[in-house]
């Protein structure tokens, strides 16, 4: 039996831990990063300033690569964790059919 690591164990403990949210809920994190960006945007077109558009461009870009490897690296330490549990409970699982979720 191979036993978690300190990181496989906080990635669990963090997913329980942290009650169900909703698409609206995970869409309102994101908007200290959308708004501002899609503002100065507006902006850059209001003025007609090329810079100011390509900059709240690049802003947005950035924001999207980061968050994307963030959740690359943080679910293949999920799956790691999860695999070993699967492996650890004995059995074989059928997979279970995707939530519903409920907005």
């Amino acid at each position: 039996m191979e036993p978690l690591t300190p990181e496989e164990q906080s990635t669990i403990t963090r997913y329980l831990t942290r009650p169900p949210r909703g698409r609206l809920d995970y869409f309102s994190g994101y908007t200290a990063y959308i708004v501002p960006s899609f503002l100065f945007a507006l902006y850059g077109v209001w003025k007609t300033d090329f810079v100011a558009v390509a900059f709240a461009y690049l802003a947005l870009l950035i924001m999207i690569v980061y968050i994307i490897f963030y959740q690359a690296s943080s679910s293949g330490i999920f799956y790691s964790a999860i695999k070993k549990l699967a492996e650890n409970s004995g059995g074989e699982a059928t997979p279970a059919e995707a939530p519903v979720d409920a907005d």
